[in-house]
């Protein structure tokens, strides 16, 4: 979890100077931008979130119907209070991206439950249908066999993120 809060610091910079520098510059905060977060941050709050949603799943496994509706109420209320984190820290997606993390894993034994989770809270979320682009991710959800690939490269990628915004706005830069 620490790596994820990690990278969404690193990270920060070069999001706010590649897509908000404009905004920046004319609030005096050159390179920070405050009003929005990157993704990084709604990834490492969606995994705060599911921490607290497994600390009940597993404090909850035996117990009776009572206290597993008072679980579910929990995992609701925990839901409830990341989101609004999200929401209120401008994270990248904002509580829709904690609520798509939390309905990926409460349905994690089924693709196909996700991916009708996934569209109806697209279509919620949004007011619109699917475009052609998230019915292509949706298919490739339903292609996941459930297992970590071969190649671990998390941390490549990790750092691919605020380098290639980076690389871009200088590109930019030089050339517009």
């Amino acid at each position: 979890m620490g790596s994820m809060l990690v990278f969404a610091i690193i990270s920060e910079i070069p999001f706010d100077i590649g897509f908000f520098h404009a905004y920046s510059m004319e609030a005096g905060a050159f390179p920070f931008y405050f009003a929005y977060q990157n993704v990084f941050f709604t990834l490492f709050l969606g995994l705060v979130c599911l921490t607290g949603l497994e600390a009940v799943s597993k404090r909850n496994r035996n117990s009776d119907r009572k206290e597993k509706a008072k679980g579910l109420l929990l995992q609701i209320g925990i839901i409830a209070i990341v989101a609004s984190v999200a929401e209120l820290l401008k994270c990248d997606y904002g509580a829709q991206g904690i609520i798509f993390i939390a309905g990926f894993y409460i349905f994690r034994k089924s693709h196909v439950l996700q991916v009708v989770m996934f569209l109806v809270l697209y279509m919620a979320t949004t007011g619109n249908q699917p475009p052609t682009y998230t019915m292509i991710a949706a298919f490739l959800l339903l292609l996941y066999n459930g297992k970590r690939g071969k190649w671990k490269a998390k941390y490549l990628f990790y750092w691919f993120y605020p380098i290639h915004i980076f690389v871009l706005y200088v590109i930019a830069q030089l050339f517009l």
